[in-house]
């Protein structure tokens, strides 16, 4: 794990309770997730026409896999009520801050 990303969730990872905590934990678990299971499809697979590009294969299963259920993991990992609470925020900015 990057060390730059742990210290974002502070010496005690007190930003854990807080939405941009909760969606870096998230996003840091996902991305293993994905990882490992695209590395094991790939691998389980079989014969790569160029085993020099396997790693480029991993990232593009690991893609898939993460805009297919990359949601799913963030409503497991980020606590709904407090995303709730910036959901006002939401629509005051309305679409333009996306």
């Amino acid at each position: 794990m990057d060390r730059e990303k742990i210290l974002k969730l502070g010496e005690n990872c007190q930003y854990k309770k807080i939405l941009v905590g909760q969606v870096l934990i998230a996003d840091l678990v996902a991305e293993r997730y994905f990882w490992e299971i695209a590395q094991k499809k790939v691998d389980l697979n079989g014969v790569l026409i160029n085993p020099a590009g396997r790693l480029d294969k991993i990232q593009s299963e690991a893609n898939k896999l993460s805009s297919k259920y990359g949601k799913k993991i963030h409503e497991a990992w980020v606590d709904q009520s407090v995303l709730a609470a910036h959901r006002p925020l939401d629509k005051f900015l309305g679409d333009s801050h996306v």
